[in-house]
């Protein structure tokens, strides 16, 4: 094949034909760095998919730990309060023996006094302790006096208040023993 084109035309068919190919090369060369950056687009979209997952399991694992946690704290805050409440009932039942003592006080005449004094827990229902007591009065009068006083305190001292009889047989310096429930 001979070609018979003036050089000038054969210049500018080499020139169009290098165009061409640079035209095409940059194509391709723009077609890749486009594909690329869609590649590289995926990718972020794919680890940022990925990394907001993961954001919310931990935010989620976050929770429950503090939920559990909570949860923890409710049921021993509701066993120590049942435990105060247990306890305030207890010490809301119980009598004080220094009430007991101060009553007795109150109850016990001018000259009569106490030599012994014996509070013992009770075994029965209807009452919470066993007093026994023993002491000394001059008189009858202030003996009988003083088991008066004890009978009108039935709010404290519960059930009969137990003189033996052989308490009452002499009328002057009489040493005493008595029971009673409160």
């Amino acid at each position: 094949m001979i070609n018979l084109l003036p050089p000038n035309y054969k210049k500018e068919l080499l020139k169009e034909e290098q165009y061409k190919i640079v035209i095409t090369l940059g194509i391709f060369v723009l077609l890749f760095l486009v594909s690329f950056s869609l590649i590289l687009f995926s990718i972020k979209i794919y680890v940022s998919s990925q990394f907001e997952t993961e954001k919310e399991f931990v935010n989620q694992s976050r929770k429950e730990m503090e939920f559990s946690e909570i949860e923890k704290l409710e049921k021993e805050t509701k066993y120590l309060n049942e435990d105060i409440l247990e306890l305030e009932l207890f010490y809301q039942n119980q009598i004080s023996l220094i009430e007991i003592l101060e009553e007795l006080s109150f109850v016990l005449p001018t000259g009569v006094y106490l030599k012994t004094i014996s509070i013992n827990p009770s075994k029965e229902k209807d009452s919470k302790f066993l007093v026994s007591l023993s002491g000394f009065s001059p008189t009858r009068e202030l003996l009988s006096e003083f088991k008066t006083d004890l009978e009108e305190k039935k709010e404290l001292f519960k059930g009969k208040i137990d003189f033996p009889p052989s308490t009452w047989t002499k009328p002057i310096d009489i040493d005493f023993s008595l029971n009673f429930k409160i």
